[in-house]
């Protein structure tokens, strides 16, 4: 009997079937400033929620009107809901990223742009609660990782106001499981992002990515307003994430909140684009974390 639920508990962790595991709603304000340097932008983003927060801060860095690297740094913490053998549970996990992203304009108007980034990404496992029933104990965990991938990408600007962004992605994913050997995840992927600009202060931001570690979809609709400082942008966003390797399922909708110090994104500098900027090296969907049990 114990033979038979502990391969069901193998088969529900591999196939991840928990029901979505939703997140939100969450509020995001991002500060995008100029510093000290004419060359050099700062970018702070904070985002929280009932079960998720992040500060996530970036230095962006112009070498030269073809030459821009962004540095970031990342922490994540969410309560996801895992699926174990009795029923699922939420526990909150932690997550530390770092990213680093190369671009390349191929002239001052920045009509196209060639990219290359890499992050990693570390999570410590959690202990879950022990579940005694009648006839077998259910040892629970959340296994943590160590990932991290490679990403080179282009960026067009193909009529007035789009923007197509391609990419192909190189992950992997090493899951810290203690109850039997680690589980790996590793491949290629591709993302796509398509922006347009509708009149003079209204965008739509739609991106889709299938990866190794999971596939992850977004849809952002902003409102561009300029003040004296700098420009505000204020807009809502859905964010939907499909686990793999039993990395469970996780949506969030959110409203987002930015502001361009000075107008960062034209005024700080004629060479300045949009896109590297505004965008931090690593913004991770979700904590890389899986549950595991062991029946006893």
């Amino acid at each position: 009997m114990k033979k038979i639920i502990f391969a069901l508990c193998m088969l529900a962790g591999t196939q991840c079937l928990a029901a979505n595991s939703f997140l939100g709603p969450i509020a995001r304000f991002q500060l995008n400033s100029p510093l000290a340097d004419e060359n050099a932008t700062g970018i702070i983003l904070l985002e929280g929620g009932p079960r998720d927060a992040r500060f996530n801060g970036t230095l962006g860095y112009d070498f030269s009107p073809q030459h821009h690297v962004d540095l970031s740094g990342e922490y994540l913490t969410q309560k996801n809901s895992y699926p174990h053998v009795v029923g699922n549970h939420r526990k909150w996990a932690n997550q530390t990223a770092g990213g680093l992203k190369y671009y390349y304009a191929f002239d001052n108007f920045h009509r196209s742009l060639l990219n290359i980034g890499g992050w990693i990404a570390h999570t410590a496992n959690v202990s879950d609660s022990t579940v005694v029933t009648p006839t077998f104990t259910d040892f629970r965990n959340v296994a943590g990782s160590n990932a991290g991938g490679v990403s080179p990408g282009v960026t067009l600007h193909p009529w007035l106001g789009g923007e197509t962004s391609l990419a192909l992605n190189w992950d992997t994913a090493t899951y810290t499981t203690k109850f039997a050997p680690h589980v790996q995840a590793e491949g290629f992927g591709v993302t796509g992002n398509y922006k347009q600009q509708f009149v003079h202060n209204l965008q739509l931001d739609l991106m889709a990515s299938s990866r190794a570690i999971f596939d992850n979809y977004k849809a952002e609709f902003d409102c561009m307003t300029q003040l004296s400082g700098g420009q505000l942008i204020t807009g809502v966003f859905y964010n939907y994430t499909h686990g793999k390797k039993a990395l469970p399922n996780a949506s969030v909708v959110g409203l987002n909140v930015r502001y361009d110090i000075n107008d960062v994104n034209s005024i700080r500098s004629q060479h300045a684009s949009t896109q590297w900027i505004a965008e931090p090296a690593v913004l991770m969907p979700e904590v890389l974390a899986i549950p595991e049990d062991a029946i006893a």
